[in-house]
């Protein structure tokens, strides 16, 4: 994108509101999407003005909170440019190349041979159903049943496309350009651009084996993280941890708490949320991907009837409801006693390739944190240098870069072990050769 003009029309086209707000808001959307290239020439204030039909002090007052923002820089007379280091783009870490690795443990992604079958419970749930557009959102009987999983009781619930649409739209409600967002550091790369994408201001807050490190000097109007079998550190948040967020909370009254349960079925850990004791304040997110089947792209959100509903109305100028069809298959997946053994066992299965793995890297001397989850978070030496040693063995991992927030981190790889059911101890050298820098002695199959 080169020309002003076209520039000027891209921005006109995701411009929200009219307004300062909506203009910043607009071009912050356009640099995190990479549509705007670090360095781009960025059209003069009266004709940009001219292009969206307001005040030239309306576009001075974007350009003035863009500026503050480390997204634009002006050059006196030279104009306005995107800043030279705008917020770093995270997805580039997902564009994998399927079938490019002998055992690819890069992708976060469940054992499909674990999943429950989709098509019978399809056949004997939703399929078929009819409705007008005027009906509700979700499914009354898999309200009902979303509503005896949940660990408290919410005071609304809808269903959503996925755990990051999910996320996605409750950000849309509840973060307002600028406004400080705690995320857990290391942090699910698309949780924080998500926070960006929405106009948020990053504050990554270190994560331990208990959970968030909350000190009394950090400030947010938002706070995300992962409950359980965190992404990438496999962490679930310790009671003790769980009772400093609680008074957090309590301090801070306004604050909206967004819990991303996105593991879902297949973590070992119960469910638990801070929802049970402050339910006004908490959107709890379930996910039912890695348990039961990626493709059916369905989340549960239960929280305040104040921000349940302002998702619910915005659907409602997009897709409005999330297919009926999924959802009976969902609901019927969620009552079939075959299907929910079936889940018990994949999650018990999980669990012992969890501990295999780690108990493998342990007896070699490499200590990984967290209990749960499908992902093992793994101290390296220098992270390109791993990452090579595992590729010529034909092993495909995912880099930590992307999931640091901070800089001057101990470099890390994430490692999906959902798929590696037995070669523990050779796949534990290579790792443990590849963190510490030396050569790889083994080349064998895994």
């Amino acid at each position: 994108m080169t020309s002003l003009d076209a520039i000027a029309d891209a921005i006109a086209d995701v411009v929200a509101a009219a307004t300062a707000d909506g203009i910043a808001g607009g071009v912050t959307r356009l640099v995190a999407e990479g549509s705007l290239a670090a360095g781009a020439r960025l059209p003069t204030v009266r004709s940009l003005a001219r292009r969206l039909e307001v005040s030239p002090t309306t576009v001075a007052g974007a350009w003035r909170h863009l500026v503050d923002d480390g997204v634009i820089e002006t050059r006196k007379r030279a104009g306005s440019f995107v800043a030279a280091s705008p917020a770093p783009r995270r997805r580039s870490w997902l564009s994998g190349q399927p079938g490019r690795w002998r055992l690819d443990l890069s992708a976060g992604t469940p054992d499909a041979a674990l999943l429950p079958e989709i098509p019978r419970a399809v056949r004997e749930g939703g399929a078929g159903a009819t409705r007008s557009y005027r009906g509700p959102v979700v499914l009354p009987e898999l309200e009902e049943i979303i509503r005896d999983r949940a660990p408290f009781t919410p005071e609304k619930v809808t269903v959503v496309d996925g755990a990051l649409d999910a996320l996605d739209r409750v950000c849309a409600q509840v973060i307002r350009r600028g406004a400080a967002v705690i995320v857990e550091d290391p942090c699910f790369p698309p949780i924080a651009e998500l926070v960006e994408l929405h106009g948020g201001r990053l504050v990554p807050v270190p994560i331990d084996d208990e959970g968030l490190q909350m000190a009394l000097t950090e400030s947010a109007s938002v706070i995300i993280y992962q409950p359980r079998a965190a992404n990438p550190t496999g962490v679930t948040t310790s009671r003790r941890r769980m009772a400093s967020l609680g008074r957090f909370v309590e301090r801070h009254p306004d604050v909206i708490v967004i819990e991303d349960d996105s593991a879902g079925d297949i973590a070992f850990t119960p469910p638990q949320t801070l929802a049970a004791t402050h339910a006004e304040s908490v959107v709890h997110i379930v996910g039912f991907s890695k348990s039961h089947g990626p493709d059916l792209r369905l989340a549960a959100v239960a929280g305040p009837g104040r921000v349940i509903d302002a998702v619910v109305e915005r659907r409602r100028l997009g897709p409005v409801w999330t297919s009926w069809t999924l959802q009976g298959a969902l609901l019927a997946m969620l009552t079939d006693p075959a299907v929910i053994e079936q889940i018990a066992r994949a999650r018990s299965e999980y669990g012992r390739r969890r501990q295999g793995v780690v108990a493998a890297l342990g007896a070699r001397g490499l200590e990984v944190g967290g209990t749960d989850g499908i992902n093992l978070w793994v101290p390296v030496a220098d992270e390109r240098d791993a990452m090579v040693a595992l590729a010529s063995s034909g092993i495909g991992v995912a880099p930590g870069s992307p999931f640091q927030l901070r800089p001057g981190t101990r470099p890390h790889i994430r490692v999906t072990i959902a798929t590696v059911d037995s070669g523990w101890d050779e796949l534990a050298t290579l790792i443990v050769e590849a963190a510490s820098g030396a050569p790889p002695a083994l080349r064998s199959h895994v």
